[in-house]
């Protein structure tokens, strides 16, 4: 199937400059990723390739900070694989950061433990309920951690 569509993409006359710039931008991808230490390749990504300039996107401030240091070489090393690129662009562009079904990561019994004292100490209040509400389904597992209603926040 992968292959049909390949050929479709080289075929159609407006699908192929798309699907060249998608390989130019994919090759320029590995090329980066072997250029950056992995922290960096874990926080960001090539964004687009317009007008002869690389586009990086950072998922955060302190990424595009650790980047835009390192342009002068990311560059020497970009032009030696395409010597028509003449700039490198830093963006920052915030992912969600909620956890996508399935990735949940559970508490363990020690932690849970730790939020039950917490609670515990805490003077009775909506802060004290919520702490002790995700504790108590940290111990039985029968609930999601990241399922707190909304009513249960900010009161």
């Amino acid at each position: 199937m992968a292959d049909k569509l390949s050929i479709y993409l080289h075929d159609a006359p407006g699908l192929k400059t798309l699907a060249q710039r998608l390989n130019r931008i994919q090759e320029l991808q590995h090329l980066y990723l072997s250029i950056v230490p992995a922290h960096v390749a874990r926080a960001s990504r090539i964004g687009d390739v317009t007008d002869n300039t690389v586009v990086i996107i950072a998922t955060n401030g302190v990424a595009a900070t650790g980047l835009k240091q390192r342009l002068p070489s990311l560059l020497a090393r970009i032009q030696e694989w395409s010597s028509h690129i003449d700039a490198v662009r830093v963006e920052v562009q915030v992912e969600n950061s909620a956890t996508p079904a399935g990735r949940r990561h559970p508490l363990s019994a020690a932690g849970a433990s730790s939020l039950g004292q917490l609670a515990a100490s805490l003077p009775s209040s909506p802060l004290q309920q919520a702490v002790d509400r995700l504790a108590m389904r940290a111990l039985d597992q029968h609930e999601p951690l990241d399922d707190i209603k909304e009513s249960d926040r900010g009161k």
